[in-house]
């Protein structure tokens, strides 16, 4: 968050404790401000589907290596932000993944359905 160090000298106890405090301070108003976030349903929507995009339920593997730590990259990165997320709320957190499987079975099964239409159209045709 800072782009400096929270301490100006990191051997004076005093200085540690008062960044510290800071760092919880943060901590705490960014899970505030998360949580309160994880209420909206659209909010819940964009996070879900970026965790989807970084790969969450798929694994990194590829032969090719640069590719293989990118993508295990983005997994860690998604990873973090899932674990932000639980500890901000729970409960929304548990929505949120209910509703993106919810969101991917009505895509599968919308899929499905075009599929067989065209194989319908295809078989009276011929």
């Amino acid at each position: 968050m800072a782009d400096r160090p929270l301490t100006r000298n990191a051997a004076d106890p005093a200085d540690v404790k008062d960044a510290n405090a800071v760092e919880q301070r943060r901590a705490k108003r960014f899970a505030g401000a998360l949580g309160r976030a994880l209420q909206i349903p659209d909010v819940r929507l964009v996070v879900a589907a970026l965790l989807e995009e970084a790969g969450l339920d798929s694994g990194g593997y590829d032969a090719a290596g640069s590719f293989l730590y990118y993508r295990e990259g983005q997994r860690a990165q998604g990873l973090r932000i899932l674990k932000a997320c639980r500890l901000a709320d729970e409960a929304a957190t548990a929505l949120m993944e209910a509703e993106q499987r919810e969101r991917n079975a009505a895509d599968a099964r919308d899929l499905d359905a075009a599929a067989r239409a065209r194989a319908q159209a295809a078989e009276d045709d011929a």
